[in-house]
């Protein structure tokens, strides 16, 4: 039986009128750099956040060159990764592995340094699309201790910075929350919804579906 997946919605009549069916398998948050900012009710808790993580001192910094991690830095992030891998009850927020020897091995990834306390206590990385259109969050670390919002504000300056220098990328993708709608919505659902549904309600103790879901809602995407 053929399946596709991650198609546009201006295929869905395609393969509506092939006889196919459409199942809803998560939700993928996307927000446009130009017209993304924190003003408004609907931000309220995203700029909180930020506004508490800057009042805590943290900042964030953009690295694009290879030749800018120096053996400490990627040292120190190797720390984070670990840490952050140890201290998950679920794995939902990025399945991506790390390995320092890829880092920034291409023009087309950059990387989010989070400091706290003058210490690198999160990153994340980005990676912009072959078509140079779109982007999308690839790996996202902290420590386990580290103050509320730094991931959040690495975002926005992400975002700010894809304004700025990427004047062509229009997309964002913070990544797919899988499964996380259908345990929230329920509506009609046929037999394959509703084994979707089970599957969701059974591992989401593990990955965090929802709690994915409820993050990138905060970016009104």
């Amino acid at each position: 039986m053929p399946a596709f997946y991650g198609f546009t919605e201006n295929e869905i009549n395609y393969y509506t009128s092939l006889g196919m069916r459409i199942i809803k398998i998560g939700e993928e948050g996307v927000i446009n750099p130009h017209t993304f900012n924190l003003k408004g009710s609907r931000m309220k808790n995203l700029r909180n956040s930020v506004t508490r993580a800057r009042h805590l001192g943290v900042t964030s910094c953009i690295v694009r060159n290879r030749d800018e991690l120096d053996a400490e830095i990627l040292k120190r992030l190797s720390v984070i990764s670990s840490d952050w891998n140890a201290a998950r009850t679920n794995v939902g927020f990025s399945c991506t592995p790390f390995d320092p020897n890829f880092l920034l091995a291409n023009d087309d990834e950059f990387l989010i340094l989070g400091y706290y306390k003058e210490e690198i206590s999160a990153f994340l990385t980005l990676k912009i699309y072959p078509n140079k259109r779109g982007a999308t969050l690839d790996i996202m670390r902290r420590m386990k201790d580290g103050p509320n919002g730094i991931t959040e504000l690495m975002i926005t300056k992400a975002i700010s910075y894809l304004s700025v220098k990427f004047p062509e990328v229009t997309e964002l993708s913070l990544g797919l929350a899988g499964l996380s709608d259908s345990l929230r919505q329920m509506g009609y659902y046929g037999f394959a919804e509703k084994i979707l549904f089970f599957v969701g309600w059974r591992l989401n103790t593990f990955y965090g579906y929802q709690s994915l879901f409820s993050f990138k809602n905060k970016f009104d995407s």
